[in-house]
């Protein structure tokens, strides 16, 4: 019995002794943090990992003279949107860590497509208004993890002011783009339920939608 608890420790020490973490920071060329960056390596031991709102990532990777790590992220959707195919909205970029590293900061550079979309954006944006609201089901329960997008956008939405999800008691908050009329789409992709609904003007700040 002493043997094998012996071996286990001598097993959980070499396994410990074999890998180590490298953590991080992933910008722009602006310096604002880029979340849901994957972050990938031959030398991974749990696979990809992914930048959080601050930008921030941790991945385990066998110990190494040098390891190799990629960074790149692709702008996607659940599905079509009004024919917009996904893109790769910055550049991958991979580099190699010396042994002795443990922090790296990576900056990663905008592809043509990236910045024309933040252009439409920023347009969308500039006479934009903020509709809200709440979610329910036909049992007046508030619905969270409730997608909201408009529609009938140049751009996908995603990542966007004007998707968002609502919160844990259903209340919702987006951006509208300014124009007679606007479809906005409800999706709560648990249930498999859907509602699309029309507001025209500004004057509709607060919407409270039951989907059934």
């Amino acid at each position: 019995m002493k043997n094998l608890s012996l071996i286990l420790i001598l097993v959980l020490i070499g396994s410990c002794s074999s890998k180590k973490f490298i953590s991080g920071t992933v910008t722009d060329t602006e310096g604002n943090p880029i979340y849901n960056i994957t972050v990938n390596s031959p030398q991974a031991i749990y696979g990809s990992r992914l930048t959080d709102n601050n930008g921030k990532f941790r991945i385990c990777v066998r110990k190494r003279d040098s390891i190799r790590l990629c960074f790149e992220h692709r702008l996607f959707f659940y599905f079509n949107y009004n024919g917009l195919e996904d893109f790769q909205d910055y550049y991958k970029k991979e580099i190699d860590v010396r042994k002795e590293d443990k922090y790296i900061n990576v900056t990663l550079e905008k592809t043509p497509e990236r910045i024309h979309c933040d252009s439409l954006i920023s347009k969308a944006l500039d006479r934009a208004y903020y509709i809200k609201g709440q979610i329910y089901n036909k049992k007046g329960q508030a619905l969270p993890l409730v997608d909201v997008l408009v529609e009938d956008l140049p751009f996908i939405p995603r990542q966007t002011p004007f998707f968002t999800t609502s919160g844990l008691n259903g209340v919702y908050e987006i951006a509208i783009p300014n124009r007679d009329s606007v479809r906005i789409t409800f999706s709560d992709m648990l249930d498999k339920k859907e509602k699309t609904v029309t507001i025209k003007g500004e004057n509709s700040r607060n919407i409270n939608i039951t989907l059934e």
